[in-house]
């Protein structure tokens, strides 16, 4: 069955997860964080995504980024973490768990991302859009897809 398509919305908050294989650490030791944090400044720089906040935890990432573009997202996410790979000497699907996580997320939460963390990672997961009706319509109407869920069972008989 193929995978549903990222849903990116160029100059909305998207929050961002991605974990390492099972038993494989991300970061030993400090000049590990520093250069992924250097390699994401500059990827996002030239992908024009601006970074509004990075957790970095020993077995995942979690990244608060607002892309410029609908490619910019996947590039710069994409590099960083080949360059860290590279970096770490092992290859990227020795060090990532499949794709990137992600969810466009509205403006009221983006602004205190620290606080819905825990809603923010559940979501992320689910891929689909967080946020109050008036976010959701407008994530409706970028992409063409529905994102309110529909009533469950068959249809009725007419």
């Amino acid at each position: 069955m193929a995978r549903q398509a990222r849903i990116i919305i160029p100059g909305s908050a998207h929050f961002i997860v991605h974990r390492s294989r099972p038993g494989v650490p991300l970061f030993r030791e400090e000049r590990d964080y520093t250069r992924y944090r250097a390699l994401l400044a500059e990827k996002s720089a030239i992908h024009a995504v601006t970074v509004g906040f990075v957790v970095l935890e020993p077995d995942h990432v979690e990244l608060l980024l607002t892309p410029q573009t609908r490619e910019g997202l996947a590039r710069a996410v994409g590099a960083t973490h080949r360059l860290y790979a590279r970096h770490r000497d092992l290859g990227e699907n020795a060090l990532w768990a499949g794709r990137f996580q992600s969810c466009p997320i509205s403006p009221s939460l983006a602004d205190d991302p620290e606080a819905n963390r825990a809603s923010l990672l559940a979501a992320a997961s689910r891929g689909r859009p967080v946020g109050e009706p008036d976010f959701i319509a407008l994530c409706e109407s970028q992409t063409g897809r529905n994102f309110v869920p529909k009533r469950r069972g068959r249809k009725p008989k007419r």
